[in-house]
């Protein structure tokens, strides 16, 4: 009984010490930096949505509503400043560490590594301390894989949650989200048609369903109509998202992107 709670308490240590961590990095000096184009272009947005009460949704300029009404939330919370404008993607990076340590993945080892590596990468701090989309994006990147993973290893609800959570995340920051499903869905063709039958038939991922999943799922779905619709005040937002794809993959193979 002593050991486990030595053990226990060595854990707790060890997350704060990694979150004071995260925090220290992230938000230390954040203003240290001259102001990018893009950080003053997301600050008009929010200005815009101050005027017309909602997020008006551009489908030949994607990008998802969920940053402008998180950053939108802040700037009610402690005004409008450089340092409310990084701290939007500032939160995300340090929760892009502390997600590992929610133990989706079966080995702790693993769990702790990423954590460390994603703490002390020179990517993920610089772009953590930016007013864009890019951080907040990558974050509901990890939390996708991580529930993709988890399903490898053990098909449960968890892993579901994980994976509708992270898959919500990135269809409402970026239209980048086509490149992420496309990666995963050639990598996921190397398991070959039988592995993939058993990993992702319809009867394996009824059996991990259940009541938490479908309140989450109908959770994110009303969120989703939401934001799009500027909570109901564009209805035609909800259709633009559909409507994006096709401008964005011109840009992209056009080589104006």
């Amino acid at each position: 009984m002593k050991s486990l709670k030595v053990t226990n308490f060595s854990q707790i240590a060890l997350w704060l010490g990694l979150l004071l961590l995260a925090i220290l990095s992230r938000f230390m000096l954040l203003t240290n930096k001259p102001i990018h184009f893009d950080e003053g272009i997301n600050g008009w947005f929010v200005m815009q949505m101050s005027k017309l009460g909602f997020y008006k949704y551009d489908p030949n300029n994607y990008h998802g509503p969920l940053y402008f009404y998180v950053l939108q939330l802040f700037e009610s919370l402690w005004g409008r400043s450089l340092e409310v404008l990084r701290a939007v993607p500032a939160v995300f990076s340090v929760l892009s560490v502390m997600v590992f340590l929610y133990g989706a993945l079966s080995s702790r080892f693993v769990n702790l590594s990423m954590a460390v590596l994603v703490l002390i990468s020179p990517a993920f701090i610089f772009f953590g301390r930016s007013g864009i989309h890019e951080m907040p994006f990558v974050f509901f990147q990890i939390v996708f894989a991580l529930g993709l993973l988890r399903w490898l290893q053990r098909q449960d609800s968890k892993a579901l949650g994980l994976f509708l959570l992270g898959l919500w995340g990135m269809l409402t920051l970026k239209e980048t989200f086509v490149v992420t499903l496309f990666a995963w869905g050639v990598g996921l063709l190397a398991l070959g048609p039988r592995t993939l039958r058993d990993l992702f038939g319809v009867s394996r991922i009824a059996q991990a369903w259940n009541r938490s999943v479908t309140v989450l799922f109908l959770v994110l779905l009303l969120l989703f109509v939401q934001l799009f619709t500027g909570f109901f005040k564009n209805p035609s937002g909800l259709l633009d998202f559909f409507k994006a794809i096709l401008p964005w993959l011109k840009t992209g193979v056009h080589g104006q992107g």
